[in-house]
């Protein structure tokens, strides 16, 4: 099975990487996204500077249009940054196609897994807080999607019933 380790040199490299992309005041809109990209988000984002709901100056230059009765227009966060967010890498292996592997989850994965309650949860966060202590001490494991598919699919049980709770609620409001 293929594998990518990575020691701590490499996770505080990623780190650095990090927090200079987050220095793009438009990528303050990781912090909208919630699970793992809100964590990663609030990990290196200067609280000192006020923070405003409004679009960045950026956002013509990288924009995500908000469809609704009115065109309006957002930050926009394209996919390689959130791939670098999540210490996304391409490892090439001789003879065959290049594998993703991740320090943490991809926000597709997330949402929708069974870590994915709504809100982050102190669950979430013993994961996170022990995953981080792991690759910040030169352990770990890098993952691919289908890897962390498995690995945070967990609270099955929890999932559904937030799934039925969910549409309980939305019927119940298209109701009355």
């Amino acid at each position: 099975m293929e594998t990518a380790n990575a020691d701590s040199v490499d996770f505080f490299a990623y780190l650095g990487k990090c927090r200079n992309l987050l220095t793009i005041r438009r990528l303050r809109k990781c912090l909208r996204f919630g699970g793992i990209i809100w964590r990663l988000a609030i990990l290196f984002l200067n609280f000192d500077d006020e923070l405003d709901d409004s679009p960045s100056p950026d956002a013509l230059n990288h924009p995500q249009t908000l469809v609704g009765r009115d065109a309006l227009i957002d930050d926009g966060v394209s996919k390689e940054e959130l791939e670098l967010l999540t210490g996304t890498f391409e490892v090439y292996r001789m003879g065959s196609k290049a594998t993703k592997f991740s320090y943490w989850p991809a926000h597709h994965v997330w949402s929708g897994s069974g870590f994915d309650m709504g809100a982050w949860t102190p669950d979430n966060e013993d994961w996170f807080v022990g995953r981080f202590k792991l690759y910040s001490d030169g352990g770990g494991r890098l993952l691919r999607v289908h890897e962390w598919i498995s690995n945070i699919n967990g609270f099955k049980d929890a999932r559904i019933m937030m799934k039925g709770l969910e549409k309980r609620a939305r019927s119940f409001i298209e109701q009355n």
